[in-house]
């Protein structure tokens, strides 16, 4: 699974681009996750992907990442109606997957690599 805190973290990275202040965003919808705290991926499957990556003093290693293909899962999102609509939390969350992502080489790092980008889909 994945962490239900990071699509959440996603969306209040999107704030930065959007007219919505962090601090109100925070405070405004939770991600609810199972009891382990994590989200139910669906995926079609799953690879072993070698990443070269530079660490501290321009120091090369190589990482073992997990690749998904065709992934998915289905979010509860609890929200104040008063601070934002089902619309306004569908766009930050949707927003969260094309300027942040989720996991290791997702745009929001300095490697600004396309991982872990995902777009909101119509339930049903």
């Amino acid at each position: 699974g994945i962490p239900a805190i990071w699509f959440k973290q996603a969306a209040i990275y999107a704030c930065t681009y959007l007219e919505i202040t962090k601090v109100a965003a925070r405070g405004a919808f939770h991600v609810i996750a199972q009891e382990n705290g994590l989200i139910s991926l669906k995926f079609k499957s799953i690879r072993m992907r070698e990443d070269y990556v530079t660490i501290g003093n321009g120091v090369r290693d190589i990482r073992y990442r997990g690749e998904f293909s065709e992934w998915s899962c289905s979010l509860r999102i609890r929200y104040n109606s008063a601070v934002f609509s089902a619309e306004q939390v569908i766009n930050l969350v949707n927003m969260g997957g094309f300027c942040s992502g989720l996991g290791e080489m997702r745009p929001s790092q300095q490697c600004s690599d396309q991982y872990g980008m995902y777009e909101v889909e119509a339930a049903g």
